[in-house]
């Protein structure tokens, strides 16, 4: 039986990308479970990946910051001869190119002159009105933000032109996510693929007791923020709803644990730390802002009472919430976006958005009721299991099938 070819397209790490650790996690499942040959081609950065007995190529010939490099990468393409080629796709301006990644637009639409099959995982699912919206809080080109939506419009004819099917990456197969993009940029639907974003197995649980005294946080009722620091967080709600809570809860204590990202990101830290001051919250809020080891973060997870995911905005499946659920921590999240709601077979408890007051009375529900709390956290390491990333594989292969049909 002839080896299936596959060219992915995407960072790998060390590039700080959710699709970094993504695509590694999708490669070595692939392999375990497919007669299949991969060719990543990834930033000039990124560390070679494992050659799995032959069957796994890193080719670091890409950089975003070039726009001439969609004739570098076509030329390596046609070279391989792949049967189907998959970009996995943020889009990262530094990454991609342009200001929405629309660089890789041309690369797409070369490949698809040449007769080479495509397919996209759309990682971050982008609404006209978010779009817009965005574009606002950028200095230099918030004038342009009434024109947002004609130019997204064309950037998805775009990548409607460069894609044999476009994979959503979703919560759940016939998502609310893919029913609005259907609405929103009609696209065909038989072309829009949805690839629910796999859990990740937990390796290691801690006591929670022991857990926290490795935190030195002894008998404290932990909220944990996870994961990198950048506006649009949620932080400045996540304060003001302990702020309404401490004097009900004086041992709650809400744990950001996370390094900032760029200069947006330190800003934002900055403007956090000014707010926990303001509310004289010192004695219930801890920020470790530093770069979180993998060794420590079973600790921060198994420590937490609550796992919170207070976002303002979100384009993606949230990677806090598939990637720790099976830790069995219940997780509260706000309903910004198409995915929260679903996550989790819909066990995760949302909140209002940008509602500090919804929030504090969602973690005053989840506190006030331990047997709720604990039935929660039960289907989350259910789904934890069941939305595994074999399943996650699977599913891709099933999406290549139909790509290769049309």
């Amino acid at each position: 039986m002839m080896m299936f070819r596959l060219v992915i397209i995407s960072p790998l790490p060390p590039q700080k990308t959710g699709e970094s650790t993504y695509t590694v996690k999708l490669i070595n499942k692939l392999v375990e479970i497919a007669n299949i040959e991969i060719f990543a081609i990834t930033g000039k950065e990124a560390n070679p990946l494992p050659e799995m007995g032959g069957r796994v190529h890193t080719v670091p010939i890409w950089n975003g910051r070039d726009v001439t490099y969609p004739l570098t990468l076509l030329r390596k393409i046609r070279e391989i001869n792949p049967h189907l080629v998959h970009v996995q796709f943020g889009p990262d301006k530094l990454i991609y190119g342009g200001m929405f990644g629309e660089v890789m637009l041309i690369l797409l639409v070369l490949l698809q002159l040449c007769g080479i099959r495509t397919t996209v995982t759309s990682h971050s699912t982008w609404m006209k009105d978010q779009v817009q919206r965005r574009v606002r809080t950028y200095p230099r080109l918030g004038v342009f933000a009434p024109f947002a939506e004609v130019f997204f419009s064309i950037y998805m004819k775009l990548l409607d032109l460069g894609t044999n099917t476009i994979q959503l990456s979703t919560v759940c197969l016939n998502s609310e996510l893919k029913r609005v993009f259907l609405k929103e940029y009609g696209i065909p639907e038989s072309k829009i693929l949805e690839i629910p974003h796999p859990c990740s197995k937990v390796e290691k649980v801690i006591e929670p007791d022991e857990a926290k005294s490795q935190l030195g946080l002894n008998d404290r009722r932990i909220v944990l923020v996870f994961g990198f620091i950048k506006p649009g967080k949620g932080l400045e709600q996540a304060i003001e709803a302990i702020n309404l809570l401490s004097n009900r809860y004086p041992d709650i204590l809400l744990l950001i644990a996370g390094k900032p990202v760029g200069a947006e990101g330190e800003r934002y830290l900055e403007d956090t730390k000014t707010i926990v001051k303001k509310y004289s919250l010192e004695e219930n809020i801890r920020i470790d802002s530093g770069y979180i080891q993998d060794k420590d973060i079973p600790k921060y997870f198994s420590a937490a009472s609550i796992i919170l995911v207070p976002y303002t905005e979100s384009v993606g499946a949230s990677g806090p919430i598939h990637n720790f659920a099976g830790y069995g921590t219940p997780i509260l999240a706000s309903d910004v976006g198409y995915h929260n709601q679903e996550s989790l077979d819909s066990s995760v408890v949302t909140f209002r958005s940008r509602d500090a007051k919804d929030l504090a009375e969602k973690i005053d529900y989840i506190i006030g009721n331990p047997e709720t709390a604990k039935k929660m956290g039960d289907t989350h390491k259910q789904c934890a299991k069941s939305q595994s990333w074999i399943q996650g594989a699977k599913q891709t292969l099933i999406n290549y099938r139909i790509t290769l049909r049309k």
